[in-house]
C-alpha cells in the first residue's frame, strides 16, 4: 500500500554487455494515480575494456554532478553496482545513506526471458531466481550480468521488492506463421525452437509515446520502429502490438541439444564470433558509427559498413511496409530511436532517401528539425516536412521509465 506521507523511490537497473545503466525516480501521488519524478541517473560504460567511465546526475542537486570519471577497479556489473550504490550512500552525492532505505522496489531489464518471459514482469522470489538462472544462457553478455546484480541488490538493498522486466515479452504477440520456423512443429515446441524478439521495452516505451503524441489510442496506432544503436532492430508494430522484429533468437531447452541441431558449426566458436568480433568493429575496426559515418574521406572499410547497415534496414524496411499495408495508408509513423536512431541525422536522412523508391507518402525531412533533437521535454518530435501521410518521428526511448511505469500498474505492488 502506498503511504503519501512516506518517501518512496523506484531504482531501475539496465545492465548492458559492457554497461551499466541506472535511474532513480522518486514516487508521487498524482491526479491520475502514482507518478515518477526522475530525481537522479548515472552510467558506467566500458566494464569489458578498463578503464571504466562513471558518470553521475543529481537532477535535484547538480554541484554533485560528474561528468566523467575513470574507475580503474570495475571489471563486473556487479564491481559497477556496487561502485554506484557506495556512491549513492556517499556525502558526494548529495543523496545520501538514509535515503537508500526508501528504496521500496528495483526494477531489472533482462533481455531474453524465454517463455517465462511470455509472463510478463515477475517479482522476485525463490522460484523466480531458480528459473532466472536458467535463461543466463540464452543471451549471456546481458542475462549473466543482469542476473549477477539480481543477487548483489538482494543482499545490499534487502527490504527492496526486486522485479524483473523482459524484452522479449513484447513480441509475444507475433502470430505463429512469423514466429515458425520451416522445421518439424513437434520438434519445434518441444525444443522450444521459434522466434523471439528483442529491445521490447523500447518498442514498448515507443509506441505508448507514439501514440499519444498522435492523439491516438494505442491498440488503433501501427508504426515501424527502427531501435538503431550498438545493437540494431526493428519492429512492424501493428494496432500498438508486435506483428514482426529483425532481432530474433532462438533456443533449445537443452544447452547439449545444440550440438545435436547445429552439428555441422562449432558452436562455441561461432557464438564467439556473434558475440566478440562482429558488427561494426568487424567491419571498420571501431564499435563507434558516427566515427565510421564521419570518416572523411570514406574508406573501403567504412563505405563497407555504412552501406551494410543501411541495405539492411531498408529491406526489413520494405518487408514491414507491405506486411502492415501501407500502400493501403494503414502505418502512421516512421519512427527512429537508439543512439544512432536519435543521435545521427545524417544517417536518418540517408534512411530516409531510401524510402522514395517505395511510395510517396512520406514527404522529406525538414532540415532543421532532422538536425536539432527536440525539447529537453519532448519524448517524441517530428523531423518531417509535413507533405506525406507518413509521419517521420524521432523517439527519446526510455527502457528504465518504461520499466517503472510498468511497476506502478501492477497494484499488488502498492
Amino acid at each position: 500500500m502506498f503511504n503519501q506521507g512516506e518517501s518512496t523511490s523506484i531504482l531501475s537497473i539496465n545492465a548492458g554487455s559492457s554497461s551499466l545503466k541506472l535511474k532513480l525516480f522518486s514516487i508521487v501521488q498524482g491526479d491520475n494515480g502514482l507518478v515518477p519524478k526522475l530525481i537522479l541517473e548515472s552510467a558506467i560504460s566500458g566494464i569489458t575494456s578498463m578503464p571504466a567511465k562513471f558518470t553521475f546526475k543529481n537532477i535535484e542537486n547538480k554541484e554533485h554532478n560528474i561528468e566523467s570519471q575513470d574507475l580503474q577497479d570495475i571489471q563486473s556489473a556487479t564491481d559497477a553496482f556496487e561502485f554506484f550504490l557506495e556512491h549513492l550512500k556517499g556525502d558526494d552525492s548529495g543523496f545520501g545513506f538514509e535515503r537508500t532505505n526508501h528504496i521500496t522496489h528495483i526494477c531489472h531489464r533482462l533481455v531474453h526471458g524465454g517463455e517465462i518471459g511470455e509472463r510478463g514482469p515477475l517479482v522476485v522470489n525463490d522460484r523466480v531466481v531458480k528459473e532466472l538462472e536458467e535463461l543466463v544462457t540464452l543471451a549471456p553478455l546481458h542475462n549473466g550480468p543482469a542476473s549477477s546484480i539480481l543477487k548483489a541488490v538482494s543482499k545490499s538493498l534487502p527490504n527492496a521488492k526486486n522485479v524483473v522486466f523482459f524484452d522479449s515479452s513484447f513480441h509475444s504477440t507475433m502470430p505463429d506463421f512469423v514466429k515458425a520456423y520451416a522445421i518439424d512443429q513437434k520438434v519445434a515446441k518441444e525444443r522450444r525452437l521459434r522466434k523471439y524478439g528483442f529491445h521490447g521495452l523500447s518498442y514498448e516505451f515507443i509506441v505508448k509515446s507514439v501514440a499519444d503524441y498522435l492523439g491516438k489510442d494505442r491498440r488503433e496506432t501501427s508504426i515501424i520502429a527502427l531501435h538503431l544503436g550498438s545493437g540494431a532492430s526493428m519492429c512492424a508494430i501493428k494496432n500498438g502490438e508486435s506483428y514482426d522484429t529483425t532481432l530474433i533468437f532462438h533456443y533449445t531447452s537443452k544447452p547439449a541439444d545444440k550440438d545435436k541441431i547445429l552439428s555441422s558449426v562449432e558452436l562455441s566458436h561461432a557464438e564467439n564470433i556473434l558475440n566478440s568480433s562482429s558488427g561494426f568493429k568487424a567491419l571498420a575496426g571501431t564499435s563507434n558509427f558516427s566515427e565510421i559515418l564521419a570518416t572523411n574521406p570514406p574508406t573501403p572499410e567504412s563505405k563497407l559498413a555504412v552501406n551494410l547497415f543501411l541495405d539492411r534496414i531498408l529491406g526489413f524496411f520494405g518487408s514491414y511496409w507491405l506486411k502492415l499495408n501501407g500502400g493501403q495508408g494503414a502505418i502512421d509513423a516512421i519512427v527512429f530511436a537508439g543512439g544512432i536512431g536519435e543521435g545521427s541525422p545524417e544517417f536518418r536522412r540517408m534512411i530516409v532517401e531510401g524510402f522514395s523508391g517505395l511510395s510517396n507518402d512520406f514527404g522529406g525531412l525538414e532540415d532543421d528539425r532532422n538536425k536539432n533533437c527536440g525539447g529537453e521535454t519532448e519524448a517524441v518530435y517530428s523531423i518531417g516536412d509535413g507533405n506525406g501521410k507518413v509521419k517521420l518521428l524521432v523517439c527519446k526511448t526510455n527502457e528504465e521509465l518504461q520499466m517503472v511505469d510498468q511497476c506502478l500498474s501492477i497494484k499488488a505492488l502498492w
